[in-house]
């Protein structure tokens, strides 16, 4: 409940830099390196949509676009960014899955599974992987210990942390993190897909020494 809240005050507030103008390359990167394995034509859901940024490039490459975000605000941000084109339909964008959220070919989740407790990620994966069509494909993201989400948060259990007011607006959060790529693989190892690809990104800023570094995983469904 408190993640969710934090969201919404987060997305709500003016500059709190929640609103991010382009898609993530590394996402662009590893769809683009997978397409021919993606049904083009088919359904995507973009899970923990934010502001829109990656829907925006989702919607330039599949048939019909959906996207899932805990915050109001959130989703009427990113309505107000894709209302013009011709794909869109406001209908296909909501705070919890609806009837017409059914199943789907291309399942995105990037940077958001892990505001989470284990338990809590286990429940929603199973979600996710319930709500992918056989031989669809999805693409999630996890924080390695070096994230500085992590390194700026209290451990409270083996893989639970609590996030310091070190990082602005999301102070008390839970995240989820695995300790090494193992333990990140076997999180999957009771589903049934082809993992694609999988291994670890990080990036860091000359500016302000702030480092990514997370676990990804692209796995089809079989």
């Amino acid at each position: 409940m408190k993640n969710k809240l934090m969201w919404e005050r987060i997305y709500k507030e003016k500059g709190s830099g929640s609103f991010f103008r382009y898609p993530s390359e590394i996402f662009v990167t590893q769809f683009l390196r997978h397409k021919n394995n993606i049904t083009l034509n088919g359904k995507a859901l973009d899970y923990g949509c934010g502001s829109g940024n990656n829907t925006e490039f989702l919607i330039e490459e599949m048939e019909s676009v959906f996207g899932l975000d805990i915050s109001e605000s959130s989703i009427g941000i990113t309505k107000k960014r894709l209302k013009s084109h011709k794909r869109y339909y406001e209908k296909n964008f909501a705070t919890s899955f609806k009837s017409n959220f059914n199943k789907f070919d291309f399942i995105l989740a990037w940077q958001v599974l892990y505001y989470n407790t284990e338990e809590g990620f286990k429940e929603s994966l199973k979600e996710l992987y319930s709500r992918l069509n056989h031989d669809g494909v999805f693409i999630l993201t996890l924080p390695t210990r070096n994230d500085l989400k992590v390194t700026l948060s209290q451990q409270i259990s083996k893989n639970t942390f609590v996030i310091t007011s070190s990082i602005p607006h999301q102070e008390g959060c839970t995240i989820f993190s695995p300790s090494t790529i193992e333990d990140f693989l076997n999180l999957f190892k009771t589903y049934d897909l082809i993992k694609l690809d999988y291994g670890i990104f990080s990036n860091s800023s000359y500016l302000t020494n702030d480092t990514a570094s997370e676990f990804y995983l692209v796995g089809k469904k079989k």
